[in-house]
């Protein structure tokens, strides 16, 4: 094991334990990520955990270690970094078919709306680098409509990847830690010259029906941020997007044994021990395939992938 990998694991385990000292809430998901870090120190250790200790996870009670409030949000920039870098692969192409459907998304929301301005927001948007790549698509195509995004996160870190990934468009970017109607039709006016505008809203998702009425959105988006959330807040989370949104797209991982083999024998992650962690964590918070196929009961349209699964809703009636 490298030196620098060696320390990583060091200080991670430490910030766990302080954390745990500390007397933090959630004792079971703290206890499973210090048990993964220790595994993570040798092959060996590893086996052992993916065997014996893996399958016996509560993926429910689960918390992945950029979810753990730490304070100085090193983790968490180290994790969007690493994201970033799959989700700009060109093989393979990672956000493909999520683009593809956002793309499909918006060309469709054009056709039925009767306005210019095109409202889209991201619940826990991350760097934003499906959104570079769409905007870079609808440029290509000479796409007539104003576009606002929205990005909706409560970390810090996630913002600032988002602003560093977006500031080669040459767009306008805002950061607010609130907004209503009269400042959003504030900053379209402020740049009125621009065809996109990205606006950084620092908020709870839950608290989204404060600043935006039925159905004011045209399209609402978010990837791999519902397994972040508790069973409850999944059941709210579907009922206020319904609320607020013309359209809805999700896509997250399965639980399946791809995200665990997979990623370690393409491009192996074993020297990424921060992103292995979110990658194997956030599949163990997913549903099965099962699980996910049942929810076309409720009204969405699911289509699922090896690693995951796109649903779709459409509230337009």
């Amino acid at each position: 094991m490298s030196r620098a990998r060696s320390q990583q694991i060091d200080e991670i385990l430490k910030d766990l334990k302080d954390l745990k000292k500390q007397g933090f809430e959630n004792m079971y998901a703290l206890d499973e990520n210090i048990k993964f870090f220790e595994a993570m120190r040798s092959p060996l250790k590893y086996i052992k955990w993916f065997l014996n200790d893996r399958p016996k996870i509560d993926g429910s009670k689960l918390l992945e270690l950029s979810d753990f409030p730490l304070g100085h949000g090193r983790w968490e920039a180290i994790l969007q970094a690493e994201l970033l870098e799959i989700e700009q692969w060109k093989f393979p192409d990672n956000l493909m078919q999520f683009r593809k459907i956002l793309l499909k998304q918006i060309e469709e929301v054009t056709k039925i709306i009767d306005k210019k301005t095109l409202l889209l927001m991201s619940l826990g948007s991350g760097s934003m680098e499906v959104e570079r790549q769409v905007i870079l698509t609808l440029k290509k195509r000479d796409f007539k409509n104003k576009v606002v995004f929205v990005g909706v996160d409560l970390s810090q870190a996630s913002l600032d990847t988002a602003k560093n990934n977006l500031k080669t468009l040459n767009i306008p970017i805002e950061q607010v830690s609130n907004i209503s109607e009269h400042e959003l039709n504030a900053l379209e006016q402020k740049h009125t010259q621009d065809q996109f505008i990205v606006i950084l809203l620092k908020e709870n998702v839950f608290n989204l029906d404060k600043y935006f009425n039925e159905k004011s959105i045209d399209l609402l988006y978010n990837t791999k941020f519902r397994h972040h959330i508790f069973p409850k807040q999944k059941e709210l989370l579907d009922v206020l997007t319904k609320k607020l949104a013309k359209r809805i797209v999700e896509a997250d991982l399965l639980n399946n044994l791809f995200m665990f083999i997979v990623p370690l024998i393409a491009r192996t992650r074993w020297w990424h021990p921060i992103l292995l962690n979110g990658g194997m964590f956030s599949s163990l918070r997913c549903p099965t395939k099962q699980e996910i196929l049942d929810t076309k009961k409720t009204g969405w349209d699911v289509k699922v992938f090896p690693d995951g699964y796109i649903r779709l809703f459409n509230n337009n009636g």
